[in-house]
């Protein structure tokens, strides 16, 4: 037992002188390293040495650093700032902020330690170099390298789930030197409030987090955003993203049609600006004072692919909603994405309880003395309406009271000379026995050109010329009509036939009279029969069922006629 307790002794003992030996020798080699540059300074200088640079491992917000001004210089010297080198890196930072505070008077013979208010946690890991920046001196700086310690962030902004909050990974490097405990998530200058609430638990080295940051983004949509992952022990990650993505919507149209009152439709347009597409889930509609309805039945289905908004582009909705008794009434429609973002119609007015429209106007040249006006009172209309009056620019013309029952359609002759009109828009107003009134600005036209078969006319030039040659001559015939009426000629350029889609075009030079490039003056009153050389056998066979022909004019005119086979 008395032996080893001696044993004991001894060997604490020899602890002792072992470590006293090392700090002994350590201060013995940092007085021979600063010694040794003291006696190799040149006569006549002042020179800055930096004895020590210590990085606090776990408190990045600070170094220190003691700078020497040794008993040889030949002047006190004033420190500006001291600067940090990364030489991993290659960048160059200078340091103002201190305690002492800078710029400092550094006396000779005298030594001062700096606390330099800079946070390294960026340059952990690195080989750093640090010097003191002072004028006209020279300078001993310090080379020293930092324990390692990482930290990584990376959000995920995911316009189709929402733009309510985004999702963050945070992970301290596998090799990083110590635990990290996260403090605060910023957007900006912004402080996030997260799901798990900060601060974290402690991270390991490979640690993993995962943070949900409730932030609405809206605002930053197609915007470069900042995070910064702030930790207890001083270090930080920073993440710039690129530009967010953005989803901007509009309703740019709601229209109640006036065949049924069991719902309506509204268009939603994406911006130009939109770089994302848009999922729609839901279409909700508010009545001045009344709680939103949320819409079901809505064709295309909600909340599937075929509810899509493309970037840059429109669709359309057919929402279920039967309005036969909220006639008249202010609401509001409100269109949301998967991603939570909102657009508005702002509001908008259902219909009234008569529904009624002008729905056709037919004016002949060759009769300025009336027209016809087509009203309809549509069957969604709840009574009846009496049409008392009709204008054309505000002038009253003669008619007679017409009386409309829902899903009624009337045409209405009206006895008014309108020949000062010619070439001329006029707004043409019809109003009813209770007030209401709808208008229709329409356009008189200048020249009235008519085709006038009302079959395609089409054979073989022998028998119209009584010729008999075994050849087969196909033509087919366009009989036109310049009004008497019309305000000018008309100069026949080209004739056009149209057969199940397919474009055949007559040559020019190739009819009866002949078109030729300076067409054929069809002047006012003139009626004229034109023969076309043309191989219908190509064309006029059973699949075809329809045939189109167009006339074209100098003058910017055109006519067409259809006919059915």
């Amino acid at each position: 037992m008395h032996i080893l307790r001696d044993l004991k002794g001894i060997s604490a003992l020899v602890s002792i002188i072992l470590i006293l030996c090392s700090f002994t020798l350590g201060a013995l080699a940092a007085y021979l390293w600063v010694m040794a540059n003291f006696y190799s300074m040149p006569e006549d200088t002042t020179m800055l040495i930096i004895e020590n640079a210590t990085f606090p491992l776990y408190n990045a917000t600070y170094f220190n650093v003691t700078v020497l001004n040794p008993s040889n210089s030949v002047r006190d010297t004033n420190i500006t700032a001291i600067r940090l080198i990364d030489e991993t890196l290659n960048k160059t930072f200078d340091v103002t902020s201190a305690l002492p505070s800078l710029p400092f008077q550094l006396n000779i013979g005298a030594r001062q330690t700096f606390m330099c208010k800079r946070n390294w946690g960026e340059f952990a890991g690195d080989s750093l170099r640090v010097e003191p920046v002072a004028a006209n001196v020279s300078i001993l700086g310090y080379r020293c390298s930092t324990a390692k310690v990482k930290l990584t962030a990376t959000p995920t902004f995911n316009i189709s789930s929402s733009v309510k909050y985004f999702d963050l990974k945070v992970e301290n490097d596998p090799d990083s030197a110590i635990n990290l405990t996260i403090t605060e998530i910023l957007l900006f200058s912004e402080t996030m409030d997260t799901s798990p609430a900060l601060p974290s638990e402690s991270m390991i080295p490979g640690g993993i987090n995962y943070y949900k940051c409730n932030k609405n983004w809206t605002n930053f949509m197609g915007q470069n955003v900042t995070i910064k992952v702030k930790t207890a022990q001083g270090y930080e990650a920073i993440y710039q993203t690129e530009k967010l993505p953005a989803v901007i919507l509009e309703i740019s149209d709601v229209k109640f049609t006036t065949e049924t009152t069991k719902g309506f439709n509204i268009t939603v347009k994406s911006s130009e600006d939109s770089t994302a597409n848009a999922m729609i889930s839901n279409i909700n509609l508010t009545l001045q004072g009344e709680a939103p309805i949320r819409l079901t039945g809505v064709v295309p289905f909600l909340n599937t692919i075929f509810s899509v908004v493309e970037a840059n582009h429109s669709s359309t909705f057919i929402c279920s909603w039967n309005w036969t008794q909220y006639r008249n009434r202010n609401v509001t429609i409100d269109v949301y994405t998967s991603g939570e973002i909102k657009a508005s119609s702002g509001v908008v007015k259902t219909p009234s309880a008569f529904i009624w429209n002008i729905t056709d106007v037919k004016l002949d040249l060759d009769d300025m003395e009336r027209f016809s006006v087509n009203v309809t009172n549509f069957a969604t209309s709840l009574a009846e309406i009496n049409v008392t009056r009709i204008q054309l620019n505000q002038t009253n013309v003669n008619m007679n009271w017409t009386t409309l029952n829902p899903g009624e359609q009337k045409t209405i002759d009206c006895i008014f000379n309108w020949s000062s009109f010619r070439g001329k828009n006029v707004m043409l107003t019809v109003f009813t026995e209770n007030g209401l009134n709808v208008s229709r600005l329409i356009s008189i036209p200048s020249i009235q050109l008519q085709i006038l078969e009302d079959s395609f006319i089409f054979g073989d030039m022998r028998d119209l010329y009584n010729v008999t040659i075994p050849t087969l001559l196909p033509y087919f015939n366009v009989t036109l009509s310049n009004s008497l009426n019309s305000l000018q000629n008309l100069t026949i350029t080209r004739i056009v036939l149209e057969v199940n889609g397919t474009i055949y075009e007559v040559d020019y030079n190739r009819t009866i009279p002949v078109l030729g490039p300076r067409g054929y003056l069809l002047r006012k009153g003139e009626t004229i029969t034109i023969v076309c050389d043309s191989d219908w056998t190509r064309y006029l066979t059973q699949d075809v069922h329809e045939l189109k022909v167009t006339v074209y004019t100098k003058e910017g005119f055109q006519q067409s006629k259809t006919w059915q086979r």
